[in-house]
């Protein structure tokens, strides 16, 4: 009896150290796949620029911007990750807001209606704190998480913020049949100049406070073409930033084609369809009449398609031929040399949305008004930082830029 109890006794003694050992190697592993994970992680924004630009030297000077890196969360360490969660950690962002929302509802010249929606109160009048607007992506919400993670360090930073909504979005629907395209100035030219006209001025028609533009993906071509066409006659934003939007349109929409067997492409065909299906009353009779199209079977026939069904369509009601030739000559890379208001485009080198080839860096450093940011990492208008505390890091390096250029800021 005793010699068992002294072998059990000498087992257990070989047993334990091996145990410690293989558990001091197992976590010895974790530790330096979390360490490794947590170092390539790290993405410092990349900066390019016309080298004798003198009108972003005020953002080049910007330390704070120009030193940002972005740590990626280590639980999201790739585009798939990052974009499979974004909805997820969007909809924590958008519970947790404290900020409210009051509406306007703007009417454009030819009788379309947008809603303009103000953070937290509608500007008092002669407020001169500067006045930031932010437009959405893609038939994007006024209260989408993006929004709201510019708005918040926007306010932080002592802007007052308001949030241009786009036709058939934020629960207004078409009052006309027209849906805008990525050419579509007007749409952000007009509501800007009420803005301007309403909340900028004095009753001598003084600017009293400076006007700063975040344009989310799609809107970020609006943007540009908006500034583009105005050139050097444009006098109402100060400064603007564009996050994520496609230079190229038409290899954007080749990088959503490839990307995991097309899954954005048919997300965003989706969006569109609902755009088309929720306003058919009212593009049913301009669509039988221009294209003989029956906006009903179409909308049948299109359940499951990607965007370019679609944008065919809204080619045509803009004056394109086709998509191919709205996806060309609607991209506002062609329009990008004659902005002249300092423009930060922010972008993520591993975008699985638009991609990278989208961009076109010799042109844009052609133009001393044109800053382009890149990050190796943080997917398509995400940039999370953390899995369990989500932000969106990417508001960060913009609104530093555009506070480059504030009078009130030192």
């Amino acid at each position: 009896m005793m010699s068992d109890y002294s072998n059990f006794i000498i087992e257990t003694a070989n047993y334990r150290p091996i145990t410690a050992s293989i558990l001091v190697i197992i976590g010895t592993i974790i530790i330096g796949f979390y360490l490794y994970l947590k170092s390539v992680q790290t993405s410092k924004i990349n900066l390019y620029y016309k080298l004798d630009s003198k009108v972003l030297k005020p953002a080049l000077e910007n330390k704070t911007l120009i030193h940002m890196n972005f740590k990626q969360c280590i639980f999201l360490f790739n585009n798939f990750f990052q974009s499979l969660v974004h909805q997820k950690l969007a909809k924590v962002i958008e519970g947790r807001t404290q900020i409210k929302f009051v509406r306007e509802l703007f009417t454009f010249k030819d009788g379309g209606m947008i809603a303009i929606d103000w953070v937290n109160e509608i500007s008092p009048k002669n407020d001169q704190k500067p006045l930031l607007i932010i437009s959405p992506g893609l038939g994007g919400e006024y209260n989408f998480a993006y929004n709201i993670s510019v708005a918040e360090e926007g306010l932080a930073n002592g802007y007052s913020v308001v949030i241009i909504g786009q036709r058939g979005a934020s629960g207004i629907p078409l009052t006309t049949p027209y849906i805008y395209c990525a050419s579509s100035a007007q749409d952000i030219r007009e509501p800007v100049e009420y803005l301007y006209n309403n909340y900028c001025v004095n009753e001598d028609k003084q600017k009293i406070r400076q006007i700063f533009y975040v344009a989310i993906s799609f809107t970020g071509s609006i943007l540009s073409h908006y500034l583009g066409e105005d050139g050097d006659k444009h006098k109402i934003i100060t400064a603007a930033a564009a996050v994520c939007s496609p230079m190229r349109i038409w290899l954007g929409i080749k990088q959503l084609k490839a990307t995991y067997n097309g899954i954005f492409y048919k997300h965003f065909g989706q969006k569109l369809r609902t755009l088309f299906y929720n306003n058919a009353r009212v593009l049913r009779g301009m669509f039988k009449e221009k294209f003989d199209v029956d906006i009903d079977n179409f909308i049948g026939e299109n359940s499951n398609a990607g965007v370019d069904e679609f944008n065919d369509l809204i080619a045509k009601m803009n004056k394109y031929k086709s998509s191919e030739d709205y996806y060309h000559n609607g991209s506002f890379i062609h329009i990008l040399p004659q902005i002249r208001v300092p423009i930060m485009y922010f972008y993520s080198e591993d975008d699985p949305v638009i991609g990278k080839e989208q961009l076109d860096l010799d042109q844009s450093m052609k133009n001393p008004y044109v800053l382009v940011a890149t990050t190796k990492k943080g997917a398509h208008v995400s940039h999370f930082e953390s899995y369990f505390n989500p932000r969106m890091w990417f508001r960060k390096p913009v609104i530093q830029f555009l506070n480059s250029f504030r009078n009130d800021v030192k």
